[in-house]
């Protein structure tokens, strides 16, 4: 299987947590490596994704390469 749309990167981001696991129930929909595990996925296409009026103008782009550094990261780390 085959994901094609995870936006999982700005919520480990903002709360420092990693993909292992999280503090989130299931119910809102983040996803966690023993999840896809589970699920069968064999890719991942990770978005770069944040609310425009929450990041106006330049800290969109600060917060765009804080959530690539965060997936290079989580990649490092798992």
């Amino acid at each position: 299987a085959l994901d094609g749309h995870v936006d999982v990167l700005l919520r480990i981001a903002n709360s420092g947590h990693h993909l292992n696991h999280g503090p989130w129930p299931l119910s809102v929909g983040v996803s966690t490596i023993p999840g896809w595990r589970r699920g069968g996925q064999g890719g991942l296409f990770f978005s770069v994704w944040m609310v425009p009026a929450s990041y106006p103008g330049a800290e969109a782009t600060k917060k765009a390469h804080e959530i690539i550094g965060q997936l290079r990261e989580q990649t490092r780390i798992h």
